[in-house]
């Protein structure tokens, strides 16, 4: 399964291989879409010095919590100098600052520590 495959950050798994596309992480994200039920994932890779992430989430989740990919992505990508958008089950990121990728974690913790 991929998300055996993930490191963790706190709470939340998060995807930096060696060699990825940011094609790959949303790839991953509709894989774990179609493998997991409730659940909000954080893909965050450093990719020839840029960043790039990706937020999915199951639509219970977004049922329940009211949660929102594409709001948080607006919300996170201040922390990679970029921008990105999306629907609210899955939604990228890009952006200048792959320092910021953990900060940008961080930020969706707390989204998520919010609603519970």
């Amino acid at each position: 399964m991929v998300i055996d495959l993930m490191s963790r950050y706190s709470s939340i798994p998060y995807f930096d291989p060696s060699r990825p596309n940011p094609d790959s992480l949303k790839q991953i994200a509709h894989q774990l879409r179609n493998e997991r039920n409730h659940f909000v994932i954080a893909i965050a890779a450093n990719i020839d010095n840029k960043a790039h992430m990706a937020i999915a989430m199951s639509d219970d989740v977004i049922q329940s919590k009211g949660f929102n990919a594409s709001k948080w992505v607006k919300e996170i990508s201040s922390h990679i100098k970029g921008g990105g958008g999306g629907q609210p089950f899955l939604a990228t990121a890009g952006g200048s600052n792959p320092s910021g990728l953990f900060s940008a974690l961080d930020t969706i913790e707390e989204l998520i520590n919010k609603a519970e």
